[in-house]
Parts: structure tokens; sequence; C-alpha cells
């Protein structure tokens, strides 16, 4: 039954259509009509095309509504993160909040020099019948692999952690892997990477993170402290700081 449901009936289109309809109902509460509409139009279909397109529309509702504006503030440079940052900024030296900041700048370049070395395209450019709700098509020119959301988010909480909660090692893992799950579980539903791309990504992860670490051992002191270099490092971060990439 279900197999044949798929090849009589156009899920990419139907979903398209959707998309307009929710657009239209929560951008407007004042087209009760079309929603009207909408519910008469899905009580006439059958019992399992009915299951189906429920199923699709409480995606929707989720990529399109709930998932921007509660996932996103857990990327580096956003919501929640903005404020942590300010709060550390206060309680902390400034020269450990720029350190932070210049070695997310070097996760940013490694991920960009890798996706342009292997130039992997999304899931959802490659297949069309992978719609993705909340991603224009104009997006489609930055690459899949790796996922750069991933490998900053994993080096960002890590060196977050290491300043703030040194001795627990444990449960910075733990924090840091739950953010990063939760991220690459949005990022695989919205069909923006291939799960190597998440895998890769939390490798060179933890890998600029062990280099920064053993760095400290080495030099026990911050690079940020040298007087020489204050005025390069503040007209860096303030002069450069790239787009960020998906």
């Amino acid at each position: 039954m279900l197999n044949k449901l798929f090849t009589t009936m156009s899920l990419v289109k139907y979903e398209e259509l959707l998309i307009k309809k929710i657009q239209i109902i929560f951008g407007s509460p004042k087209n009760h009509v079309e929603l009207i509409k909408f519910g008469k139009m899905l009580t006439q279909q059958s019992t399992h095309v009915l299951l189906l397109r429920l199923a699709i529309i409480f995606k929707t509702i989720i990529l399109s509504v709930i998932i921007p504006f509660y996932i996103n503030s857990l990327y580096p440079i956003t919501g929640l993160n903005l404020i942590i940052q300010i709060i550390y900024f206060i309680l902390k030296a400034i020269w450990d909040y720029i350190t932070i900041n210049l070695i997310l700048q070097f996760s940013r370049f490694a991920n960009k020099f890798v996706k342009n070395l292997f130039q992997i395209k999304r899931p959802y450019v490659l297949n069309d019948s992978l719609e993705n709700v909340t991603i224009k098509k104009d997006k489609s020119k930055s690459y899949s692999f790796p996922s750069n959301s991933i490998q900053n988010s994993y080096v960002y909480y890590s060196i977050l952690f290491i300043y703030l909660v040194p001795s627990y090692l444990y449960v910075r893992l733990f924090v840091v892997g739950i953010i990063c799950s939760i991220i690459g579980f949005i990022k695989l539903l919205r069909a923006l990477h291939y799960p190597h791309d998440i895998v890769v990504a939390l490798i060179i992860g933890y890998l600029i993170v062990l280099a920064y670490q053993n760095f400290i051992l080495f030099f026990p002191f911050s690079i940020t402290h040298f007087g020489l270099y204050k005025e390069v490092i503040i007209r860096f971060f303030i002069n450069y700081f790239p787009q960020i990439d998906y």
C-alpha cells in the first residue's frame, strides 16, 4: 500500500505546497479561511495519506518555525553564546576572551580550506527529493564536507569549558557532546550534511583543541599576553571577521 502511495503521489510537490500554506498561516493570523480550506482538503484523503501528510506537516513546522529560533542559539557567534561571551568578558581578562575567538577564527580557516579542497555538494543540492525548507537554493555554492557548525561548536565549547571548568574533563566532554549531537541531528534532518561530514568535523575540531591544549602545556602563558602582538591581534580581530558558514 505504501509503495503504491509513494509511486502515485509526489511528496515533493505536496511539501512545496505545504510550505507555502504554512508560511501563509504563520505569516498572517488573519488567514483563518486558508487554514479551514487546508483542513478540509486533508480530511478528504484516505487514512494512510492523511497520516503521512500530517507527519510532513509536523516536520515542516519544526524545520521552518521551531528549529531556526532555538537551535541557532547554540552556534558559536549567535544568540545564547553572545550572552555567554559578554559575561565571560566581564568576569575574565579581555585577552583570554580574544584568545578563544582567535582559535575559533583558525577553526573557520581550516574548515574553509578542507571544504574547498574536496568541494562536496550538500545532500539537498544533489538530490531534489530532499527538500530543505529553511535554506534557499542560492546557498548551494557552499560545500558540505566537513560541517562548519559542528567543528566550530566543538572547538568553541571545548575551549570555553577549558577556561571555565578546567578540572571537569568528563563533564566538559558530556556537555559538548550533547550540544554537537543536537546540532548534528538538525543538520542531517535539514539535509545540509552527510553523516561523515559531521564525524570528520568532530575529528578536526578535536585535533584543534588537542593542539591548543599541548600549546598551553608547553608555554605556560597565553600568546595574547605579549605586548608586541596586542595591537596586531586587536586589528585582526576587529577588521577581519569571516562570514558564518553552515
